[in-house]
């Protein structure tokens, strides 16, 4: 997808390969709750095939567009205080080396996150669990002596919660909370927005390309992403402390 929060996909002298004719076919197991999917494909598009068969990856980042190669290799995480980083799902990874041997390696083999150093990987096992629905909250505001002093029942409030802020102000812009249920008007002194939020809506941003807020229940893949599949997230130059 050519996202990444650091220089690894962009270093000088560095090669690129590009590994989408690889598609995006998703062998799903029930059996074992795994799905198996090409290392291009990306996490928005087999998520939906995934929620089809009832099951679901049980997290995801705040970007959908996201390969899983990618995303896999330099460890990204999402939200949630008892969410792992996506890289704890992988139960299987084949990979070609630099000789072209191919090898196949299980969850203990420690190559999971190998940066690209390993070789190229062209297919990874996923475990699931079975789909779920969520609703996304957003409020206002939350003082920082609330975030001091209640942090970890903060953090718990949501099966995923985000921070935004942009360290200007005596408080945080805004909290997003993502969970079963409703976490309450009055959230640590922070108040529910009365519109969807933009991490940067004091800038006037839209919301366009979020995903659905206001409380409103949806599945798993629609909500625990920040952003939407369907539109582009950013544009490369943002400033976003979460």
């Amino acid at each position: 997808s050519r996202h990444c929060f650091n220089d690894i996909a962009d270093c000088p002298g560095g090669v690129l390969l590009d590994l989408s004719a690889l598609g995006t076919e998703v062998v799903l197991d029930p059996e074992s709750a795994t799905v198996t999917v090409p290392a291009a494909a990306r996490y928005g598009d087999i998520a939906v095939q995934v929620h089809a068969a009832g099951f679901a990856l049980a997290n995801l980042a705040s970007l959908p567009h996201c390969t899983v190669a990618g995303t896999v290799a330099t460890a990204t995480h999402g939200s949630g205080r008892r969410n792992q980083r996506l890289a704890s799902a992988v139960s299987g990874l084949e990979l070609v080396t630099a000789d072209g041997e191919v090898k196949t390696y299980t969850r203990h083999d420690g190559v999971v996150v190998g940066l690209g150093a390993l070789g190229v990987v062209t297919r990874l096992t996923l475990d699931l669990v079975p789909s779920f629905d969520l609703r996304q909250d957003v409020f206002d505001g939350l003082p920082w002596e609330s975030v001091y002093d209640h942090f970890a029942e903060i953090q718990d409030a949501g099966y995923s919660v985000s921070l935004f802020t942009n360290w200007a102000r005596d408080e945080v812009d805004q909290v997003w909370v993502k969970g079963p249920g409703r976490p309450g008007a009055d959230f640590f002194g922070a108040k529910a927005a009365d519109g969807p939020r933009h991490p940067a809506h004091a800038a006037g941003i839209p919301a366009d390309n979020r995903t659905r807020q206001l409380g409103v229940p949806g599945p798993w893949h629609e909500r625990i992403p920040h952003f939407r599949l369907a539109f582009t997230p950013s544009i490369g130059n943002e400033l976003q402390t979460e």
